[in-house]
């Protein structure tokens, strides 16, 4: 980097890949401002301690935290649910349910398959009118899920390919960390 600086090359990284996050760390806090206007997630001044290398990360996080958007029927506004706080998901005639790791229950109207497709990876549908959060399960039986003190029974179907679905999930899951 002899004759380009980071800040260059920060500039460059913005406007090739918008989405990407940028931290600058420097010996100089010089530079702060200009790395504020290439919307930088965190500028670091060296030398550092080791906590502030969590606080970026923990802002990283709440910035790019997975959430789903419900309209709450009940207080009828709508709702951005971040995915960590869901323990399961259950319908009961045209309404889902939604348990929170807080053990409060939002209720929206819709379906198992409509809000499937907004969910990702971590979430498992086990019968026609359960999702469980694979991250709040507590157990995977040979033909129930228990999850946030309750038992589910598993689809009859697709009993094999649920359990299957959750080892590959928590394999991966213990691996990443």
């Amino acid at each position: 980097m002899e004759e380009t600086d980071g800040l260059e090359i920060g500039g460059e990284i913005r406007r090739r890949f918008p989405e990407t996050e940028l931290v600058f760390v420097s010996v100089s806090r010089e530079f702060g401002p200009e790395a504020i206007d290439l919307d930088a997630l965190y500028y670091l001044v060296k030398p550092y301690r080791r906590g502030l290398l969590f606080k970026i990360k923990k802002r990283f996080h709440r910035i790019h935290m997975p959430q789903l958007e419900v309209y709450d029927a009940d207080i009828r506004q709508n709702q951005k649910i971040p995915y960590r706080r869901i323990v399961y998901i259950e319908s009961i005639h045209n309404y889902l349910y939604i348990h929170l790791a807080t053990e409060a229950v939002v209720r929206v109207r819709g379906s198992l398959q409509e809000v499937m497709k907004n969910l990702d990876e971590r979430f498992l549908r086990i019968n026609r009118g359960v999702i469980v959060n694979m991250e709040a399960v507590d157990r995977m039986n040979t033909d129930s899920c228990e999850v946030g003190g309750m038992i589910f029974m598993l689809s009859r179907r697709q009993r094999a390919d649920s359990r299957r679905k959750y080892n590959d999930y928590i394999f991966r899951h213990y691996m990443e960390e």
